[in-house]
């Protein structure tokens, strides 16, 4: 009797370590290991050359999954995962407004195309559907067989990332740059694989337009944050020595410059790993293109409440020193289908 009681508990653990070890040797066997560049195909659409001027959205359409009525364990949240039905909604809001506000360019982030968490819609097809006119690229940050949290209801297999598309031609190369930075061993073998997705149109002088689409780290300590920034300045300088024209534009979960801590008053608290944009960053003569009259990004802590929820800017572009910003707005749409709200800018060569 009392060697099936020791055999018992042995096996009470033993089991559990022997199931964590095969969860960790699987998501070691099948982790996504990018290139530092490779290359994305070009899916055509579009007929028209170059450009000299160009209308830019970006907009973090949070996987179709983080609308108004919902709230993210990541953030403090205790709610669960989205129906169906609201992943669907919130999908068919956010290629609504992609296909009528007629922007030459998007930036998009948080895009699905195969994930338990938005069941399995393909939301990469259903944008390109609506954008029949459009050539876009699409680079995945995110290539997890089974993301094990939050425990009571894990999130499972994720294929997500970012999506550029434009109303004139890309050019090749299109690139996926792996940002630099990694969580420890663990834990990035469920997390994201941060990138820049970099496209190309032609501007009428023969130069290119460098299109940055960017997604950086969010809760961590600002030390992947800061690793990723020296990246992208040393790319976009590296394009901009060439003579081209270059706009680096997305998520970068920092509030950006121009847009204090306090700039939108609220109950709420801010969200784990909330930082500012380091003043020192900004290389001479390139330019910020920031609303700060209008909220990009909220709290998820609990479902979307104007003046309950923090709120700030976290989503805008940069800009290099030979291009003129006409104009830069935050698109309020109350965080009725994203936790983010797009941000459109409009810019033109520099005369």
């Amino acid at each position: 009797m009392i060697k099936k009681i020791i055999l018992g508990i042995l096996a009470l653990i033993l089991i559990p370590i022997l199931a964590f070890g095969a969860l960790v040797a699987y998501l070691s066997i099948t982790d996504y290991k990018p290139e530092q560049i490779e290359i994305v195909e070009i899916h055509k659409g579009s007929k028209l050359a170059s450009s000299d001027s160009l209308d830019l959205i970006s907009w973090n359409i949070g996987y179709a999954g983080l609308g108004k009525e919902m709230d993210f364990f990541m953030d403090n949240g205790t709610g669960g995962w989205p129906s169906k039905t609201q992943v669907e909604g919130y999908l068919s809001g956010a290629a609504d407004f992609i296909s009528s506000s007629n922007a030459d360019v998007y930036f998009l982030q948080e895009v699905d195309k195969k994930a338990k968490r938005s069941y399995g819609l393909d939301e990469v097809s259903a944008i390109a559907a609506v954008m029949p006119d459009y050539d876009w690229v699409f680079a995945k940050n995110y290539d997890v067989r089974f993301v094990p949290v939050p425990i009571s209801a894990p999130m499972g297999g994720v294929l997500a990332g970012q999506m550029n598309l434009s109303k004139y031609k890309f050019v090749e190369p299109a690139e996926r740059h792996a940002l630099p930075g990694q969580y420890d061993f663990l834990t990035q073998l469920a997390q994201l694989d941060r990138a820049a997705l970099l496209s190309r149109i032609k501007a009428s002088d023969g130069k290119d337009w460098v299109l940055i689409n960017t997604h950086n780290s969010a809760f961590d300590k600002g030390e992947l944050r800061t690793q990723q920034l020296e990246y992208l300045k040393n790319l976009m300088m590296q394009e901009y020595a060439k003579g081209n024209y270059v706009i680096v534009g997305g998520d970068w979960n920092l509030a950006l410059p121009g847009v204090t801590y306090d700039q939108f008053p609220a109950k709420g608290k801010a969200y784990d790993g909330f930082l500012e944009f380091p003043t020192d960053w900004t290389p001479s003569g390139w330019q910020w293109a920031v609303d700060p009259n209008t909220p990009t990004n909220r709290t998820v802590s609990q479902p979307y409440v104007k003046g309950d929820n923090f709120t700030t800017v976290i989503d805008g572009f940069v800009v290099s020193p030979n291009l003129e910003i006409v104009s830069v707005q935050g698109v309020d749409l109350g965080f009725k289908d994203a936790d983010h709200n797009p941000v459109r800018l409009k810019v033109q060569l520099r005369k």
